[in-house]
């Protein structure tokens, strides 16, 4: 396409650039809103924080895995993975992983609370939330509470994963939950 400047216009200005930036804005601003569309986000990695437990360092990887490390020994020796090697990862994590009495609990951006063995790495139980899970997980008695970025907030028999109760925010929740004297 040649353009040509005539009398009505300047020499060297294209007739449609206003709208052509508008356009642009409009495809800007569509996928921006496109990306917050529940069931729309697809990340391709996350992360976490590392969490201490004894003699491991617990990881959430780029990659949609959670690793034990072995912190005494030079190297970081990979004491275990979840999911294993070979089996499908998680889309991502973004908790820190919390380990308690024997377990490790973090969620995944699939919306899921898993619950692992803290030596062996085996999977106990699951527990959907019903969305991306951005919070940590609070551990008091028997019971481990979280949050989906909808803002389910749950309160789970931490040995068994049975629901306790639950409680819908008006927004998302995306900060750890915290236990005291019984209380959320």
């Amino acid at each position: 396409m040649v353009l040509r400047a005539t009398s009505a216009r300047r020499p060297g200005r294209f007739p449609g650039k206003k709208w052509a930036g508008c356009l642009v804005a409009l495809l800007a601003a569509a996928l921006v809103l496109g990306a917050c569309v529940p069931g729309q986000q697809r990340p391709t990695s996350g992360w976490s924080g590392p969490q201490p437990a004894g003699d491991v360092l617990l990881l959430g990887t780029m990659e949609g895995r959670l690793l034990a490390l072995q912190v005494k020994t030079e190297g970081r020796t990979k004491v275990w993975e979840y999911p294993p090697v070979g089996q499908k990862e998680l889309v991502a994590i973004y908790t820190t992983p919390l380990a308690a009495q024997g377990r490790v609990y973090f969620g995944d951006f699939g919306g899921k609370l898993h619950v692992l063995d803290e030596t062996r790495g085996d999977k106990l139980w699951e527990f959907d939330v019903g969305a991306p899970v951005f919070a940590g997980v609070a551990h008091g008695g028997n019971v481990v509470v979280t949050a989906g970025a909808q803002g389910k907030v749950v309160g789970l028999a931490a040995d068994t994963g049975e629901p306790q109760w639950h409680f819908e925010a008006k927004a998302g929740v995306w900060a750890t939950p915290a236990i005291a004297d019984g209380l959320v």
